[in-house]
């Protein structure tokens, strides 16, 4: 029971970095995100974009398959990649 607590509370804690990601068509993205977005994508494929905050910041969390590998993305709403991650 101590170990259910404990592990509720460190969600619970944890939850106010990254707070209500909602999936988003490519479409709604702002130009900026949407240019990055394509210059990262080049000829892969799409997967799913949504949009978060961190830390109070309004990010877009971009995936998709290039080369038979997958690849995450974070961009900030002004176009600038903040994080890359291929798997």
């Amino acid at each position: 029971m101590t170990h259910m607590i404990a592990l509720v509370l460190a969600v619970v804690l944890a939850a106010p970095a990254v707070a209500g990601a909602d999936s988003v068509p490519l479409e709604q993205v702002p130009a900026a995100v949407r240019a990055a977005i394509e210059r990262e994508l080049g000829d892969g494929r799409l997967e799913e974009i949504d949009r978060e905050t961190r830390d109070g910041r309004l990010v877009y969390e971009v995936e998709f398959t290039r080369n038979d590998k997958e690849h995450e993305v974070l961009i900030a709403e002004d176009g600038t990649v903040l994080e890359r991650d291929e798997d």
